[in-house]
């Protein structure tokens, strides 16, 4: 799950600019490589320039723990994470993008979380440290991903003098490769439209020649990469805001909903599915025949502080996946955004009831 580190934290600054730090081989227990020690050392120079023009950056640590390619018991956002709290870093200024395998994923995932930011907190501006010898490709794959959002990408490389000449030479013949490789029919760039997150995930799980690491660590499942409005960083109570534009960040090919409360919900979009018997049946066991990724579910809570005569329900969630006939939601309630829990156990914890399943409008824009 992509998340913040910090709890309990002042939140981050809104619209920062993001620093992101591309993970590279970290050790058995997480201690961080050359490489990766020289990444995190050029972004915090990065960070502290900004700071002293004023700014109010953001580091986002990226990268998984390629389990096919070597052993670690952590991922490398996560060991980049106990550096940066070794150096006393600001916690509230850490975001963890731990899945990643490789720069593609990296791309992908990255903008996969700036995209499903509340507008308030999307960064304004990316810098990309990186390698010398990955500027190319980190060029190539983060403006792609980046595309439309309105977002300026720049990279900033280690300084050359910093990288041992021979490595570099090596290196610069295997990227010479590998961005020929990107390009080529059948590669990431000709396969992914720019800016089209769900395609370039869609690539990972499907066609990338990791693939099968990707669906392992993804578990072909896009709620494992949802992050939207993340912990802390959207308006408690607003589950129906939260719901909307979670499924407009990850269901980009479907019609967006028509923003309301969660009790007009049902005015302004298409309701597909009404529970005859909530009393009785409050999760029908037909549910899941009736619910699709990307439908919102309307659900009665007893002990809603919102419930009215004329309300039928005053809580929303996102139906963000399914497992069998299990329905994994996302919610934002009275207590923050709750982490992936199938709708059986937020049911049996909360005592709800399903009241509804709705979709948006056709054609809605």
């Amino acid at each position: 799950m992509l998340k913040p580190v910090y709890r309990n934290e002042p939140p981050v600054p809104k619209n920062p600019v993001w620093i992101i730090v591309q993970g590279a081989k970290v050790g058995p227990r997480g201690k961080l490589s050359k490489s990766a020690s020289e990444r995190w050392n050029e972004a915090k120079r990065a960070y502290s320039e900004l700071v002293s023009r004023g700014e109010e950056p953001v580091m986002v640590l990226s990268g998984g723990r390629p389990f096919h390619r070597y052993s670690s018991t952590v991922s490398e956002a996560e060991a980049l994470k106990q550096a940066a709290l070794g150096d006393s870093f600001p916690g509230n200024r850490l975001l963890l993008e731990p899945h990643s395998l490789d720069s593609i994923g990296s791309a992908v995932l990255c903008a996969q979380l700036a995209k499903c930011m509340s507008p308030e907190y999307k960064p304004k501006r990316v810098i990309v440290v990186t390698s010398p010898y990955h500027v190319e490709r980190a060029t190539k794959l983060f403006k792609h991903m980046f595309f439309g959002s309105h977002v300026p990408v720049k990279i900033r490389p280690l300084p050359v003098a910093r990288v041992d000449a021979n490595f570099m030479k090596r290196m610069r013949e295997s990227e010479a490769l590998a961005n020929k490789r990107l390009t080529e029919p059948g590669g990431f760039l000709a396969s992914v439209r720019r800016g089209k997150v769900n395609e370039g995930i869609e690539y990972l799980t499907g066609s990338h020649d990791d693939r099968e690491a990707y669906s392992r660590v993804l578990d072909g499942d896009l709620s494992r990469l949802l992050p939207p409005l993340i912990e802390g960083w959207s308006e408690p109570s607003n589950c129906s805001g939260y719901a909307t534009r979670a499924a407009q960040a990850l269901f980009e090919h479907l019609p967006r909903y028509v923003r309301a409360n969660a009790w007009q919900l049902r005015d302004r979009n298409i309701v597909t599915y009404e529970n005859p018997n909530p009393d009785a049946e409050p999760l029908p066991s037909s549910l899941s025949r009736h619910v699709r990724p990307g439908n919102l579910i309307g659900i009665f809570m007893p002990n809603s502080p919102y419930n009215r005569d004329d309300r039928r329900y005053t809580h929303v969630v996102l139906a963000a996946a399914k497992k069998g006939k299990e329905i994994i939601i996302f919610q934002n309630n009275r207590h923050g955004v709750d982490s992936p829990m199938t709708l059986r156990e937020f049911l049996k914890i909360s005592g709800g009831k399903v009241i509804e399943v709705l979709a948006p409008p056709v054609g809605q824009a």
